[in-house]
């Protein structure tokens, strides 16, 4: 037995190269198979660009016939109640004076509306109607909501940016730094 030995070994040593030989050169007719003859003029469809799709950020509203909502490119759309929501027609969209996006809505306890958005941008609706005015705040950084805090309306948004308006003068004031509460749930 131990005379078979080696020529076992050699005769399955043997048996190995020539399997991977076969199964490299099978591979390799396999890729020279799927190569055909190459084109020089491919066209490629350019990819796919997003349309500027209508995204809402916030809706805000005081009954069934005083609806709210805002979005991106400058939307504003108003509904009064007059027929059902889902009709052509039934959303009045308000002329904000921008393209750019209207993230917040809050109402203040005299009925009027204000919302909030990119670019420091804070309008004032008088509660009734489709008229906004613009008001100026002081700020270039994107505001994403509102809020009653120390008995007075603010606006907070990027970087830390905090607005408090007075009512007295309607006019908004930025507050220094970034604005720190108390978390409600803690104390």
């Amino acid at each position: 037995m131990n005379r078979f030995a080696p020529m076992l070994s050699g005769t399955a040593s043997l048996r190995t190269t020539l399997l991977m030989a076969a199964m490299l050169a099978s591979s390799c007719l396999l890729l020279l198979a799927g190569c055909g003859k190459d084109e020089n003029n491919v066209v490629f469809d350019p990819p796919w660009e997003e349309a500027p799709y209508l995204w809402y950020y916030d809706v805000y509203g005081t009954s069934a016939t005083d609806v709210w909502v805002v979005g991106n490119l400058g939307m504003a759309w108003h509904y009064d109640g007059s027929s059902p929501p889902d009709s052509p027609g039934a959303w009045t969209r308000a002329d904000m004076g921008t393209d750019l996006a209207i993230t917040c809505l809050f109402g203040a306890s005299d009925g009027s509306v204000f919302a909030a958005g990119y670019g420091g941008q804070v309008w004032r609706n008088p509660g009734s109607g489709l008229a906004w005015t613009g008001m100026s705040t002081g700020v270039t950084k994107d505001l994403y909501g509102m809020g009653i805090y120390d008995d007075a309306l603010h606006a907070v948004g990027q970087g830390g940016a905090a607005l408090r308006y007075d009512a007295a003068s309607s006019s908004w004031r930025p507050l220094p730094g970034i604005m720190v509460t108390r978390n409600p749930k803690e104390g």
